[in-house]
């Protein structure tokens, strides 16, 4: 009796690594297909990685439960680099000729840390050196000596993070200080002008539009969906 269940037994693993060693390959093969196309779509990364979900029997008639998609240092066209970037696409649907037809639904996750803007900060703003950015309890805050009537000028500002027309992400100041200095109005609204939009999402090239924002742990953390169609 014993002998017999083992017999059973490994003639169950046998049958089951001949009926999903197919689909594991495929998934696996499509998963690449998705990856290498992903510096054209989304931007160049460190790498991407793809996990496809769905039976045999789905994928060959041309559906696709679940693909999830992760993205580790990945360059939008802004110059900004996303520290991680996840995008989940569910209900595919394609043709033999790998058409995608439909896509149910996409959510997307992206994290933004503080080395990534200090380092977009001072790429793309070499006329204030030494400025820092610092991301901590739901805040931004930022150090700097921009050039205010041709004096450097130390300051600090404080703000928080909105969403608008759920395109972009905007720094919103709470507190600018200088030392010894008044701020003039003017200079507010250059310093917003020339930080904002800190993030946005027209330039990730997946037609996104964000449903939320989290500053914690060093990091930007945003939410949203991306038009399928």
């Amino acid at each position: 009796m014993g002998r017999g269940f083992r017999r059973l037994f490994i003639a169950a693993i046998l049958v089951a690594a001949v009926c999903f060693a197919p689909g594991a390959i495929l998934r696996w093969r499509i998963g690449q297909s998705v990856a290498g196309r992903m510096p054209q779509l989304i931007g160049p990364a460190r790498s991407y990685s793809v996990g496809v979900s769905g039976g045999l029997f789905e994928i060959i008639h041309g559906r696709i439960d679940k693909v999830d998609i992760r993205g580790s240092g990945v360059n939008l066209s802004n110059g900004v680099e996303v520290d991680r970037l996840d995008v989940g696409l569910r209900g595919v649907r394609f043709k033999p000729d790998r058409t995608v037809t439909d896509i149910r639904s996409a959510e997307f996750s992206a994290w933004v840390t503080e080395k990534n803007l200090n380092d977009f900060f001072a790429s793309s703003r070499p006329d204030m050196p030494g400025a820092k950015i610092t991301l901590d309890d739901g805040k931004l805050s930022l150090s700097a000596s921009p050039r205010i009537f041709a004096t450097r000028t130390p300051i600090s500002l404080e703000g928080t993070l909105r969403i608008v027309d759920g395109k972009k992400l905007i720094l919103v100041l709470n507190r600018l200080r200088a030392r010894g200095i008044r701020i003039p109005g003017f200079m507010r609204r250059r310093i917003m002008h020339d930080i904002n939009p800190v993030l946005d999402t027209q330039k990730m090239g997946i037609g996104a539009r964000l449903n939320s924002v989290d500053i914690s742990d060093g990091a930007i953390r945003v939410t949203g969906t991306a038009d399928v169609k």
